[in-house]
């Protein structure tokens, strides 16, 4: 049942089959051995605590943007380049692998305004760190023109932006598992993700 539930933990299966979230799968035991795709795939990561005092209430109050790319990780080239948005306050998290940290925020403009016509509300604040497509001026003239405020985390402080860092690194984590388990080389990354 693990792998096939991508590797969660023994808590959430419990909880799921308790719930009989998992009719067809059949658990004889409420302990789970430590799987070997999960020790491997979570290996080398490091915590970072989340250090904004106020939190945002509602939707699209403030939502935070990072890029992953993969060569940092997983020994790609800077073609492989993961853009995640995540809202503070929802927790509602999009993921979106693009060709390039451009394409990325292109994509990004796309779909501010299908949230804010989901949502019935309007982006306030977004929190991003000092990368140089976040610092460019076409994107602060872009978030200038909507309105937005944009807060900049600490340079080299990855805490300041923990909550974003936090999903990326289960994210990664997850689908490196799922690689794992399925012996599959590490290019296919990005479609795990």
């Amino acid at each position: 049942a693990h792998h096939i539930l991508g590797h969660r933990n023994a808590a959430d299966i419990l909880r799921m089959h308790d719930s009989n979230l998992l009719p067809r799968i059949r658990i004889t035991t409420r302990t789970m051995p430590p799987c070997a795709a999960c020790l491997e795939g979570a290996a080398n990561f490091h915590t970072s605590a989340d250090r904004i005092s106020y939190r945002a209430t509602r939707a699209l109050e403030r939502v935070y943007i990072d890029f992953f790319v993969a060569g940092s990780e997983l020994g790609f080239s800077d073609e492989s380049v993961v853009l995640y948005v995540l809202d503070e306050a929802t927790r509602y998290t999009w993921v979106q692998a693009t060709p390039s940290r451009v394409a990325g925020l292109d994509w990004f403009k796309q779909l501010l305004p299908r949230l804010e016509h989901r949502s019935d509300r309007v982006l306030q604040e977004v929190v991003t760190d000092n990368a140089p497509e976040f610092v460019s001026a076409d994107f602060n003239r872009y978030l200038g023109e909507r309105g937005i405020h944009h807060v900049y985390s600490v340079a080299h402080e990855k805490n300041h932006n923990g909550a974003v860092e936090r999903l990326i690194r289960t994210v990664t984590t997850a689908s490196r598992k799922m690689l794992a388990d399925a012996s599959l080389p590490a290019r296919f990354w990005p479609h795990a993700v």
